[in-house]
């Protein structure tokens, strides 16, 4: 069998990584005014854009009109207007104002919490409040509010307080950083070997992840490559994905592989393996990847998909250690053959 082969060490590759990784994670775990607004607007915004489905699926299935809850909400601005082509405009102001401002009200008053479904249950507790004030004070004044069906609207609130609630916890806490980490029963020395070689790391998740090409050269071994990244709903994105550094395991000291991956031009991440040495000769490996910028579209998938990252995240290293796993020895049996 070839020789897995590692490459060079980069020191000041390594440093400049591990600057821009704690970076993130501060910028992450800490804000600004400026940045709390802009959490505010991107949770008002991703949370606007989804929080209408349950109302809308459930007009579609009892046979309803799907956008009535819409045309409704237009005669907040023209009250006696029942032309569909001025109420749907004026809807849309309404839909955008309102989800703005409670997402700031929920972005000062919300409490912190340490997972997005944490955030996102507290989230929809706070959006079933804003819906008695919504449809209590505002809905019952207008007859085409008070018309709508009380559980779809509640329903939709809910949704929108979940969402504001778990995106204002990623963008504020370490809820965007994804972590993995996994007892793995081989050597450091040889988990690093493998991982060293970035054709092994296609290995690690074949079904969502296709190499499309390696850059490098023969000598020290591939440095980066091109990968389509396959996510939820078939949603693909391609990344070209880049080795900053490998600094390989010693007795007082885990290893640590580490890169960056682009998609496009506004989206960059960052990527580290550590390996350390756990139990029984073992190792303990910590698969970690934080977001430096990100344009609005991947912002709103990752947001959107943390789960699936996490699961992905979660299911490399498991697929690490089943190819890892060193093969049952023979010998033993037939020593015993032998003996009998």
């Amino acid at each position: 069998m070839n020789r897995l082969r590692r490459p060079t060490p980069h020191h000041q590759d390594d440093h400049r990584l591990d600057d821009g990784v704690r970076r993130a994670e501060f910028r992450s775990r800490t804000g600004t005014p400026g940045r709390s607004l802009t959490n505010a607007v991107l949770a008002g915004g991703v949370a606007a854009v989804v929080s209408g489905l349950p109302s809308t699926l459930s007009a579609v299935r009892i046979g309803g009109d799907p956008l009535e809850a819409s045309l409704a909400a237009g005669t907040v601005l023209l009250r006696d207007e029942q032309r569909a082509s001025r109420l749907l405009p004026a809807a849309a102001l309404v839909h955008a104002g309102m989800s703005l401002g409670w997402a700031l009200v929920l972005a000062a008053t919300l409490p912190a919490r340490r997972t997005m479904l944490a955030a996102g249950l507290s989230g929809g507790l706070a959006g079933a409040a804003i819906a008695a004030l919504d449809l209590g004070l505002v809905g019952r004044r207008l007859p085409r509010i008070r018309r709508l069906p009380v559980l779809p609207q509640l329903a939709d609130h809910v949704a929108y307080g979940a969402v504001v609630g778990s995106v204002l916890a990623a963008r504020a806490g370490r809820a965007g950083e994804v972590v993995a980490v996994r007892s793995v029963g081989t050597a450091p020395e040889r988990v690093f070997e493998f991982l060293a070689d970035l054709r092994n790391h296609w290995l690690l998740e074949d079904r969502f992840v296709e190499l499309r090409g390696l850059d490098g050269d023969e000598g020290s071994g591939p440095r980066g490559g091109r990968v389509r990244l396959t996510g939820p709903l078939g949603i693909s994105r391609e990344a070209r994905t880049r080795v900053l550094s490998a600094r390989p395991p010693t007795a007082t000291r885990p290893g640590r592989l580490a890169g960056r991956a682009d998609i496009g031009r506004r989206t960059t991440g960052r990527v580290a393996w550590e390996i350390a040495v756990g139990k029984d000769g073992g190792s303990r490996v910590t698969l970690r990847a934080a977001a430096e910028r990100a344009s609005l579209l991947d912002r709103t998938l990752l947001l959107l998909g943390r789960w699936w990252l996490q699961h992905t995240f979660d299911r490399a290293l498991a697929n690490l250690d089943r190819i890892l796993e060193p093969a049952p020895s023979v010998r033993p049996l037939l020593d015993r053959k032998a003996a009998g």
